[in-house]
C-alpha cells in the first residue's frame, strides 16, 4: 500500500513524497520512495508501481537484482 506525504522544501515550494512498503510475514520486503512536483503524478506512480509489483515473480526478480 502506498502513501503520499506533502513536504515543504527549503525554498518554500511544495513536493509530494510517494512511498511504497511491502511486508511479508511481518518483515519489510521492499520499500521505495520517490518525490514529485505534482500530487497527481505521485499518485499515478504509486498505482503503476504497485501494479508492476503485484505481477507473479516481480519481488523475486528485485531480490536477485539487489544481490
Amino acid at each position: 500500500m502506498g502513501s503520499i506525504i506533502k513536504r515543504k522544501r527549503k525554498d518554500g515550494s511544495v513536493a509530494w513524497l510517494s512511498q511504497i512498503a511491502i511486508r511479508r510475514r511481518g518483515k519489510n520486503v521492499l520499500r521505495e520512495n520517490r518525490t514529485f512536483e505534482l500530487r497527481s503524478t505521485a499518485a499515478a506512480w504509486i498505482e503503476k508501481r504497485e501494479k508492476d509489483l503485484a505481477k507473479p515473480g516481480a519481488l523475486e526478480k528485485l531480490a536477485v537484482a539487489v544481490m
